[in-house]
């Protein structure tokens, strides 16, 4: 990927900037991963049909790790249409109140039924990483629906409530697939960085965008 990176305020490349932007390059090759998985996963049972939605598909990946394929569209993620996508790489804070912990997976289970009528939303994954830390891929058609998305109830309450009491960190890229699934070609745009001072506390937000050379 040939890009120049800068800040989003245009500061030049800083101390923060060059690691996160190394992290940001790891993140996309777990994202690039897990869009070949759902590629894949919609081939080899394209023949099968469904008329409740989402269609949930569960894969087996190393040691056991759990990857929760969501698909409210597979006949638009199979076409070679130009696809946006919002990458979620989190990291949970040590120990985890059991409460804050169910109160996630109750938020993840009422998503994920509540994405059913957004328009534009194609598939979204989740893969459990090391540590019991998540990342998390939304596929979508066109990018206006990001904005539909962060304003949903269910977003704010995750956002806002359970966030700041659940996660030490966020890394949140957003970016396009020129060429669709098929093209394996996944391009970072943006990415948010959310730090956690300590629980229950709003977090620091910073920014790096990323332009073509």
């Amino acid at each position: 990927m040939d890009k120049n990176t800068q800040l989003n305020q245009g500061e030049v490349l800083a101390d923060f900037a060059l690691p996160c932007v190394k992290k940001a390059k790891l993140d996309l090759v777990i994202l690039r991963y897990m869009a070949q998985r759902v590629l894949v996963t919609l081939r080899s049972l394209a023949e099968e049909t469904s008329t409740v939605q989402p269609v949930f598909y569960y894969l087996d990946e190393r040691r056991r790790r759990t990857h929760r394929l969501a698909i409210y569209k597979p006949e638009e993620l199979l076409l070679h249409n130009e696809l946006t996508f919002v990458g979620f790489v989190s990291g949970k804070l040590k120990p985890l109140r059991p409460s804050i912990a169910a109160d996630l997976r109750i938020m993840d289970k009422k998503l994920v039924a509540e994405l059913v009528n957004t328009p534009g939303l194609l598939s979204y994954s989740s893969l459990e990483l090391q540590e019991g830390n998540w990342c998390n891929l939304v596929l979508l058609n066109d990018p206006a629906v990001k904005l539909q998305l962060k304003h949903t109830a269910s977003h704010q309450y995750a956002a806002y409530e359970i966030a700041p009491n659940c996660y030490d960190w966020i890394r949140l890229h957003n970016g396009n697939m020129p060429t669709g699934l098929s093209g394996n070609t996944m391009l970072l745009q943006k990415t948010r960085y959310y730090t956690y001072a300590r629980a229950g506390v709003r977090p620091t937000i910073r920014e790096i965008t990323y332009q073509e050379g």
